[in-house]
């Protein structure tokens, strides 16, 4: 298992919107955690598998307007 952790200080606005898309891809990801989102930005810790983290977080940049989000990876046995 991996363990993702990053948080960004952007203006976000829509949060009700951006918080359904977010759920909803963390969990068709499988992935568990935090994400918190407010009027001035994100914190996330999510884990599940590296590729599935990864996806999540490609998908954010392409997807939200947060841009580029600096990710830190860690192995973690529960």
């Amino acid at each position: 298992m991996t363990v993702g952790t990053f948080y960004k200080f952007v203006g976000l606005d829509r949060l009700d919107d951006l918080r359904q898309q977010v759920y909803d891809l963390a969990r068709s990801l499988a992935l568990k955690g935090t994400v918190l989102l407010a009027g001035e930005g994100i914190n996330a810790t999510l884990c599940g598998a590296r590729d599935s983290l990864q996806a999540f977080v490609a998908a954010l940049e392409a997807d939200t307007g947060l841009g580029r989000l600096a990710v830190k990876y860690s192995d973690a046995d529960a």
